[in-house]
Formats: C-alpha cells, structure tokens, sequence
C-alpha cells in the first residue's frame, strides 16, 4: 500500500519528518506512477485490441509486482508480461521501445533503436521533466497521442527521428559524453 511504501521511505531516511517538502514531492512521484500506469494500460490496451497478430511484451520496472499487469492484460493474449531477462536483447528484438519516463528508453536511445516516451497530458504533472530519457527520446502527450503515433511508426508513415531532432541531440550532448553531433 502506499502507507506501507511511505513508512519503508520514512525507515530508510529517503522521506524525512522534519522537511516537509519530501513528502511533498513523494506524493508527487506516487501521483506519477499512477498517471504513468494507466497511460501505459490505455496504450497498450489500445494497440493490442486493434491489431490481434501485433505481440507487445511489457516488462514491468523492477520495483514493481508483475500481478497486476498480468491481470490487466488476461483478455488480450498478444500482450506478454516478462521480468526476466536480458533488456537490452528484449529492446533489439522490438519494433519500437514505448516507456514512461524509464531508463529503457535510454539504453534504447543509446543502442540506436527506435524509443518514444509517453508523457501525462495534465499540465500539472511536470515531473516528467526530471527523467532524461523524456528529452533525449521522441514524445507523445497523452495515451491517444502514444497510439496514434505508434500506429503510424509500424506502418512507416513516421520517422520518429525527425521529431524535436536539434531538442533531442542538445539534451543527448549535455547529459553524455562522446556522443556529440547528430
């Protein structure tokens, strides 16, 4: 539960009583997470329904329990959900890395794949800003945008390299080295 999860905080002196402001920004990243799971939920859902031959395979964050994607997804068995396993041969096995924010999205960016963050589209959640994979990768705002976009990469209609490319490739150099230059 969440008040189980802020006491393990609290325990582990991530969270402190005497500065406010760490709770604060706690419930901030919880509020996140659940944006993020349901984004990824809808998308997915979304792009499994309409295509039955498209096999999409969500592995969950390591912090998280696999129970409640696996039950999620029970009706759509295009949808695998795996924990185990090398990530970056999952990420080069894919057609396109869609994430929220994760790390994957940049070992995908950095193995030259193709990646796209998904990002909340309620303006008050800007705390997607402190993942640099949401500013090294290509964008979409909100799930409807994720599948409209992920829809039209399959079908070769989007060159996902070309969105916000200069943005992209300064925010690529200052938080990399040796990777300088388009």
């Amino acid at each position: 539960s969440e008040e189980e999860h802020e006491q393990v905080m609290i325990r582990t002196g991530w969270l402190d009583e005497k500065e406010p402001w760490t709770f604060d920004m706690h419930r901030r990243t919880v509020t996140l997470d659940h944006i993020n799971y349901d984004l990824t939920k809808r998308t997915i859902r979304a792009l499994a329904s309409e295509d039955p031959s498209l096999k999409i395979v969500l592995r969950p964050h390591p912090a998280e329990s696999t129970d409640a994607w696996l039950t999620d997804f029970t009706d759509l068995p295009n949808v695998e959900v795996i924990r185990d396993g090398n990530v970056v041969a999952m990420i080069l096995a894919s057609r396109l890395v869609l994430h929220t924010g994760c790390t994957t999205g940049v070992e995908a960016m950095l193995l030259g794949h193709p990646t796209m963050s998904i990002r909340p589209d309620d303006p008050e959640q800007d705390q997607w800003r402190w993942f640099v994979s949401n500013h090294i990768n290509p964008v979409a705002i909100g799930a409807g945008e994720a599948v409209a976009k992920t829809r039209r990469f399959l079908a070769g209609t989007l060159d996902l390299e070309t969105e916000r490319a200069e943005a992209r490739r300064d925010a690529r150099n200052l938080h990399f080295s040796g990777l300088q230059g388009d």
